[in-house]
């Protein structure tokens, strides 16, 4: 081999070699965008499927939190037709003189089923009777009471502030069933009702005692006539006497048998009235319990769900900061990918130059 060739050779690899870049990459190589993203550690595909993913996990839980507040709201408007129906229920049972039955309350349901199909407007009930009441005083006493719980409760200060501001804690709380007035009323009646007996008793007594004498007189009479008229024996004026005798005895037997039939019928109507009582007061009682554990158990349910409805505005409020951070981070990543790309570009510039 000449030396000509010799220096050539030389001359090709050192000028080949004195091209070569010192970081180890090829001139004519552009970076693109996935290895940009490599180099900041990110990958395009699986960022935007993150995204997705994310964008996907918060509508569900905007539509579960959305879910949770509808199930919410339904339950609290079942809760007040609920707490409603019971106090009107409550209400009715304690009226003196009247027997609340089930075909009362299926007509009261079905009214009020009918009034909240209206535009405008399973839970277990209280133990009832029934046996039915006949006294006209409280079935109109009853018709009234229902016309008034059947009209929407609103009073000037409702009406005024309604829509404002929800109920206080203290509002809402259920209100004790007070018998004061029923019993007074009860007290009432049944001393009129005494009155009148003694009157009755006494006005019967009256007209047994004129009876009889009636009688005594009409005995007298008729021996003193027979034996004025000397007509017909000794013995048909006996006989007479007798049978007269025996029809006062037998309307003295009637009229006693019949005074002791009222009294046992009065004894029978006042126990029956007192077993009635008692039974009220019992259904009143019981009402009044189980209202009061209903109500513990709706403010139960009621705290749960406040406590649900938090932690989900948490968990939304960490979604949140979570979201902003990625943002965040995806800027902080493409400014640096956009500096890494400006240096090589700078870098490839020097080096060609």
């Amino acid at each position: 081999m000449s030396q000509a060739q010799i220096r050539t050779e030389t001359t090709r690899v050192d000028t080949a070699h004195g091209l070569e870049p010192q970081m180890g990459i090829r001139l004519d190589d552009e970076p693109t965008r996935e290895l940009l993203a490599s180099i900041a550690g990110l990958d395009s595909g699986r960022q935007a499927e993150q995204f997705h993913g994310h964008a996907q996990e918060l509508a569900a839980l905007l539509q579960e939190r959305l879910a949770v507040l509808d199930q919410r709201e339904s339950e609290l408007n079942a809760r007040l037709a609920v707490v409603e129906r019971e106090e009107r229920t409550v209400r009715l049972r304690s009226l003196p003189g009247f027997e609340f039955s089930n075909d009362d309350a299926n007509s009261l349901d079905s009214r009020d089923q009918a009034s909240d199909h209206r535009p405008h407007s399973n839970t277990p009930e209280p133990p009832d009777t029934s046996e039915r009441g006949t006294d006209i005083r409280s079935h109109k006493e009853v018709r009234v009471l229902a016309n008034e719980l059947a009209m929407p409760k609103a009073s000037p200060s409702h009406s005024a502030s309604e829509g404002s501001e929800p109920k206080s804690q203290n509002d809402r709380a259920p209100q004790h069933i007070s018998t004061e007035p029923w019993d007074a009323e009860e007290h009432q009646r049944q001393s009129e009702l005494a009155k009148r007996e003694r009157q009755l008793e006494k006005l019967h007594d009256e007209i047994t005692m004129l009876h009889r004498e009636a009688l005594s007189m009409r005995i007298a009479t008729e021996q003193t006539w027979a034996q004025m008229a000397g007509v017909g024996s000794d013995q048909d004026v006996a006989s007479s006497m007798r049978r007269l005798r025996q029809s006062l005895d037998d309307n003295y037997r009637l009229a006693n048998d019949e005074l002791q039939r009222r009294r046992t019928e009065m004894a029978a109507y006042s126990q029956r009235l007192a077993e009635q009582e008692a039974r009220l007061r019992t259904q009143v009682r019981d009402a009044q319990l189980w209202i009061d554990r209903r109500w513990n158990e709706l403010e139960s349910r009621d705290a749960q769900l406040l406590v649900r409805e938090n932690a989900i505005d948490h968990r939304e409020a960490d979604f949140e900061r979570q979201s902003l951070e990625w943002q965040r981070q995806r800027e902080e990543y493409r400014d640096e990918i956009e500096q890494l790309s400006r240096r090589i570009r700078l870098q490839h510039a020097a080096e060609c130059a």
